[in-house]
């Protein structure tokens, strides 16, 4: 046994600190995609605790928000493990949980649900088909490619975290961290038809990461009475944070305040 390959300058940017907001006795878990952070569902977060009055866990996946060097000593059982062990720890204390997931924190959300029986799920355009078809390549091809470049979308509201946090995980594409995302996108779709949890699904036509095959494979292998669905007109990926947000925010609490 060795000891983790974590280097020991390594520092966790301010946008990846985990968040958590207490409230009531219903814990709503938050978790974020493929190298992206905290920070991606504080809004939400944090309009769920103040509107809805429920606590909220935004946890951090390992090798996120720190650096890709470090992302690339992780992958998608620590991910999914990492989550697994903070439900079990939040429900000690709490008297229900819930769960919502971004993209790749979508899979992770559903595979939890299915493994704990979590009574309720929000998936913000969950990764179980993508756009991109290199996705699917990259098992073979982190033999041969280690990194691709990767164009960074700046803008002059940019704070120094914000620059440093692109320029470590949006400068570059790590294949060999996208084959772990294929890991869990295979894992999902392999055991969808076992969810019993009632899921409230958004995705947006506008979606450049997401395909809307995704809501296919949902619809098909899943119980279409437990599901609902919200397609959105303007949105892009990031579902929670885009100029349709407050639509995302109300529908996500009416789903939760259900009975």
């Amino acid at each position: 046994m060795n000891l983790p390959e974590i280097n020991q300058k390594t520092k966790i940017i301010k946008q990846g600190l985990p968040r958590f907001y207490h409230g009531n006795s219903t814990c709503i878990m938050l978790i974020h995609g493929w190298t992206g952070c905290p920070e991606d569902l504080n809004s939400i977060g944090q309009k769920l605790n103040t509107e809805g009055g429920y606590t909220v866990d935004i946890p951090r996946l390992p090798g996120h928000g720190t650096n890709l060097k470090d992302m690339e000593n992780t992958g998608a059982n620590i991910w999914l493990r990492y989550v697994m062990d903070r439900y079990l720890e939040l429900s000690y204390k709490y008297e229900d949980i819930y769960m919502a997931g971004e993209s790749m924190g979508g899979l992770i959300c559903l595979l939890s649900a299915i493994q704990f029986k979590i009574p309720k799920i929000v998936l913000f355009a969950p990764a179980i088909a993508t756009i991109s078809k290199g996705v699917y390549w990259a098992p073979l091809l982190k033999h041969i490619i280690k990194r691709v470049p990767s164009k960074v979308d700046r803008h002059e509201q940019d704070d120094e975290d914000t620059l440093l946090y692109k320029s470590e995980y949006k400068q570059n594409t790590s294949v060999q961290t996208v084959a772990e995302l294929n890991k869990l996108i295979k894992l999902t779709r392999h055991n969808l038809s076992r969810l019993q949890s009632k899921a409230l699904v958004f995705w947006s036509k506008k979606d450049k990461s997401v395909s809307s095959k995704a809501l296919d494979i949902l619809n098909n292998k899943t119980p279409k009475t437990n599901i609902q669905y919200v397609i959105l007109e303007e949105s892009g990926h990031l579902v929670t944070n885009g100029p349709e947000k407050e639509i995302v925010l109300k529908k996500t609490l009416d789903f939760f305040k259900q009975g």
